[in-house]
């Protein structure tokens, strides 16, 4: 295998090689990546964690105790009574920011342990595709048991899978508000007379699946809205099934047939919008939109097409086989031959930056330092996601936030021969230019600052 395309599986498409990393690989890159991709379904520094309805009791119970408090308030005001004392401070919190950090240390561990880290990119490209945002609170008390729970048992399946998966998740049903969602005609909505919320077919349509070009139009989004009420979240007075599930509720589902993209979906309860997924994933403009955006995550802000086209092609001929995906991007003439010209977004820098040092993040700064660089972890700022374009993380604040961690991060490693580390890191990447500039620094710290901040090393 040639020395560059040894350095392109850690730099383009894992999260950046750590000092002996480039000499470990095999013979075939692609095999390389391939083989670890299983890795990421259910990771052993994950294994622990509390699943969504766990993490869902500990909202529930900080409802009830807001109440409760307000309540208590309240009658103590009416009887001209001195009022109840404060809970401390953050409190009632405190087990969801644990559970917060929990998660992060894990996949900061994992991100460490990771030989290459293509497992975990494409997590990260996964939980972007389909984002939710702790922008709501109770979305952000379970958006890492999202993660766990309908991203990673799925990266080395079928994207059908995976869609539903998601689709169903009590994490997404609220940040798109479907859990409210019901059907005008249904006994729900006749009796209190709501309606239908179309967040999440809309979302779905555009952003999840054929995308927004596929040519659908505002009827299809309302019939297929219609189709998912009754997809909802147990409560806190749940009695078929534990609170924080996904629930199918038939009083709130629009009853009658649906007409989506041109097909007639008979009345069938859950089993409706199911049938509707089904057949979104496996729709030629999903597989183009898919094919597209994993060509422009990893190789180029501009996708080459005949890189997305066997991409594509790749997906429906594997019916949405995502490891036959995987292998078609990584079998792509442009995989291994375009440069290296996409930025590395501050979550992919932090981490390359951790593994080129062999420094450690405590998760609190891990996650200061991402909310100062623009991308606060589980708060994207729309269902789109952050983007994965280059140009979004060029400000100039951005970049100056870069080079300040990258001076801490230095001034916590002790490194005798920083241009051996850069030549470790990068190979054969690495220019003569840079490794001139790294040599004359006037510090060992001041040189690895250099090598975090070298276009080498924020390039992927």
């Amino acid at each position: 295998m040639a020395t560059g395309q040894r350095s392109l599986i850690w730099q383009r498409f894992g999260l950046g090689a750590r000092p002996g990393d480039l000499e470990t690989s095999g013979p075939s890159p692609v095999a390389d990546l391939m083989a670890e991709v299983p890795t990421a379904t259910a990771p052993a520094a994950l294994k622990d964690l509390p699943d969504s309805p766990s993490l869902f009791a500990v909202y529930l119970k900080q409802v009830a105790a807001k109440k409760a408090a307000a309540s208590m308030a309240d009658l103590s005001s009416r009887m001209e009574a001195p009022p109840p004392p404060r809970a401390a401070p953050g409190s009632m919190m405190n087990p969801v920011r644990d559970a917060l950090l929990d998660e992060i240390a894990g996949r900061l561990k994992l991100a460490r342990d990771a030989r290459i880290g293509f497992a975990e990119r494409l997590v990260l490209f996964w939980s972007n595709h389909f984002t939710v945002s702790a922008s709501k609170q109770q979305v952000a008390v379970i958006a890492g048991g999202f993660e766990r729970e309908a991203i990673r048992p799925h990266i080395a399946g079928r994207f059908h899978d995976m869609l539903e998966a998601v689709e169903s998740h009590p994490a997404m049903l609220l940040y798109l508000d479907n859990e409210r969602s019901m059907g005008v005609a249904s006994k729900a909505g006749v009796k209190r007379g709501n309606g239908i919320n179309e967040n999440l077919a809309r979302e779905i349509l555009e952003l999840h699946t054929v995308g927004v070009d596929a040519g659908y139009t505002q009827a299809d989004v309302t019939s297929f809205a219609m189709a998912l009420t009754g997809w909802t979240v147990a409560g806190a007075k749940a009695v078929d099934t534990v609170p924080g599930n996904f629930q199918f509720r038939p009083q709130m589902h629009e009853p009658g047939a649906q007409r989506v993209f041109g097909r007639d979906y008979p009345e069938g309860g859950q089993e409706q919008g199911q049938v509707i997924l089904a057949d979104l994933a496996s729709h030629k403009a999903t597989a183009q939109h898919i094919a597209f955006k994993l060509v422009r995550h990893f190789i180029a802000d501009e996708p080459p097409k005949a890189a997305v086209a066997a991409v594509a092609a790749a997906f429906e001929r594997s019916d949405g086989d995502l490891l036959a995906v995987y292998e078609a991007l990584l079998k792509t003439d442009a995989a291994f031959a375009m440069p290296l010209t996409k930025l590395r977004p501050p979550v992919e820098f932090h981490l390359a930056a951790l593994r080129a040092l062999g420094a450690e993040a405590e998760p609190p700064r891990f996650m200061r330092t991402l909310a100062l660089m623009g991308q606060r972890l589980y708060r994207a700022p729309s269902p789109q996601g952050w983007s994965d374009d280059s140009k979004a993380w060029l400000a100039p604040d951005a970049i100056r936030t870069r080079l300040e961690l990258s001076v801490q991060l230095a001034a916590r490693v002790r490194e005798p021969k920083p241009l051996d580390r850069a030549k470790a890191i990068l190979g054969p990447l690495l220019t003569d230019e840079t490794a001139t500039i790294i040599s004359r620094a006037e510090s060992s710290q001041q040189a690895l600052a250099l090598l975090l901040m070298s276009p080498e090393f924020q390039r992927r």
